[in-house]
């Protein structure tokens, strides 16, 4: 079974509204990219105020620029595996409680993002309008990235600084056992 089936199918309605109703749930419905996008939210959190609002942005950037790259038929060599890659490195970076340099967070999100991009641009020809369904896509992924900026930050005021290590080691191990099983179930 290839990763991909996780939630790079579907079956296209027509109509715009159809389009963008399918790009929007297809990230939310396929826990490959919801993990992902959950924790790029954490991680783009606890790097700092200067990040939080541009990681997610760049990584939404990319996934656009990947989509345009997908649509003309462009494969990426190892697909499936940057993107599960992507996940076990957001739940290293969870579970150690840093993200190491911004340069390194920010080159990683473009990576990631482009990857994740690539597969749904892939995609994005068998819907009836591919631009309808690429914003629908986009917007999924930013509010993923908002909740899970809102779970950094409901960790961060509602535990104690003992705790909070605990929490986010916890969400980083549930992370890394989804990418785990995305790789075994392949």
């Amino acid at each position: 079974m290839d990763i991909s089936i996780l939630a790079h199918v579907g079956v296209h309605e027509a109509g715009w509204l159809a389009s963008a109703r399918e790009g929007f749930l297809h990230p939310i419905l396929g826990w490959d990219h919801l993990i992902a996008m959950i924790g790029i939210g954490l991680v783009s959190h606890r790097a700092g105020h200067a990040l939080v609002v541009r990681v997610p942005a760049i990584f939404v950037a990319c996934l656009c620029l990947g989509a345009a790259i997908g649509m003309n038929g462009y494969e990426l060599a190892g697909l499936e595996s940057v993107i599960a890659t992507s996940v076990f490195v957001l739940a290293l970076s969870c579970m150690a409680g840093t993200s190491g340099p911004a340069w390194a967070l920010l080159f990683a999100t473009a990576v990631f993002g482009t990857a994740h991009g690539i597969a749904h641009g892939l995609e994005v020809p068998l819907a009836s309008h591919p631009v309808p369904y690429v914003i629908g896509f986009c917007t999924a992924s930013a509010l993923a990235h908002l909740t899970g900026i809102g779970i950094s930050l409901t960790l961060n005021r509602y535990t104690s600084e003992r705790v909070q290590p605990v929490g986010f080691a916890a969400i980083g191990a549930g992370l890394c056992a989804a990418a785990v099983t995305m790789v075994f179930a392949a």
